[in-house]
């Protein structure tokens, strides 16, 4: 579990192909709205390309903790 005043989760197996808007609408819940500002898709330097990971960077520490109590079967574009 990440701590108390964590404002930045990691969210790994990512589809290649994720846009930091499908990423925003999969984790937004429960009063909790991501915008795509938040979303950082970790990209190859050269060609651009998704890593397959991203970080999401919260206001409030508790909005991050709510996401992680929510249901573990998140899925972006179809992929859990």
């Amino acid at each position: 579990p990440p701590p108390p005043d964590c404002r930045t989760l990691f969210v790994g197996n990512l589809p290649y192909d994720a846009t930091e808007e499908d990423i925003a609408k999969s984790f937004s819940c429960n009063g909790v709205v991501i915008t795509e500002e938040s979303v950082r898709i970790a990209r190859n330097s050269v060609t651009r390309q998704s890593k397959g990971f991203c970080y999401i960077d919260f206001d409030a520490a508790e909005d991050a903790q709510i996401i992680m109590k929510r249901d573990r079967q998140l899925t972006v574009k179809g992929r859990v």
